[in-house]
């Protein structure tokens, strides 16, 4: 079962995940450092995403489990 947070921001990661691999070939193609720089901005920001997901999947687990 998909979590409401995960499910939250589901397509959201997958319009960002499509933006950085944009930004990727962009950058193979043309070599600007502008989309070097934004594929490295969006992919950490993708960790950060789903690290505050987890978070608040183990937050809910912990709560109905009791602890």
């Amino acid at each position: 079962m998909i979590s409401r947070t995960r499910e939250q921001w589901q397509q959201h990661i997958i319009a960002v995940i499509k933006t950085i691999d944009e930004h990727s070939r962009e950058y193979h193609q043309s070599g600007n450092q502008f989309h070097k720089d934004q594929h490295d901005y969006l992919v950490e920001y993708v960790h950060r995403i789903k690290t505050y997901i987890k978070h608040c999947e183990a937050d809910t687990e912990a709560t109905t489990n009791g602890s």
